[in-house]
């Protein structure tokens, strides 16, 4: 199986760090509220993404509907980002996406924390069609390949997506 990370477009200005979140979203989906409400900072621009990695993970709507679609069980809450500046609202979810513990130690290159290569067993996986990585300092969020084909048929801005090696792909080159 073929695995890739979702993550914000580097090119282009991260937007979590414009919206004030209170602590309970930042604690995580546990704790978090079915239906949130967040504001940009004052004086603070914020432009549409589909994705909010920092300090909060969060995903557009319609990433939401693709994941839902592969995994029906999945359980969400609604994070309205309320920019009082423009008068503008968008709408994003915070996912309960499961975390896994599947770096590979023999081949994943770690340093303090930080991926410098990131290689994945793929027995812990199961067949999850998405989840976070445990034990890195910012969990990264992985699709299977038939969940990444789907995103990149729809016009998402802001995302991107980058192949993930596994143990056996490592082995096969």
């Amino acid at each position: 199986m073929e695995y890739f990370s979702l993550e914000h477009d580097q090119r282009l200005e991260a937007i979590g760090s414009s919206i004030t979140f209170p602590e309970q979203l930042v604690q995580g989906f546990e704790h978090a509220e079915d239906f949130q409400t967040v504001f940009v900072k004052p004086g603070r621009k914020q432009g549409y993404s589909c994705i909010i990695e920092h300090p909060v993970f969060l995903v557009s709507i319609e990433i939401q509907q693709i994941f839902t679609g592969f995994a029906p069980n999945m359980k969400s809450k609604t994070v309205h980002v309320i920019n009082p500046n423009i008068s503008s609202q968008d709408t994003y979810y915070m996912l309960d996406i499961p975390e896994i513990d599947c770096i590979s130690s023999t081949h994943a290159t770690i340093e303090k924390g930080f991926v410098k290569k990131l290689v994945i067993r793929e027995e812990p996986i199961e067949d999850q069609p998405m989840f976070k990585i445990k034990s890195l300092i910012r969990p990264s969020l992985v699709v299977r390949l038939d969940v990444a084909e789907a995103l990149l048929r729809t016009s998402l801005y802001g995302l991107k997506i980058q192949r993930i090696l596994t143990e056996a792909g490592v082995e096969h080159e």
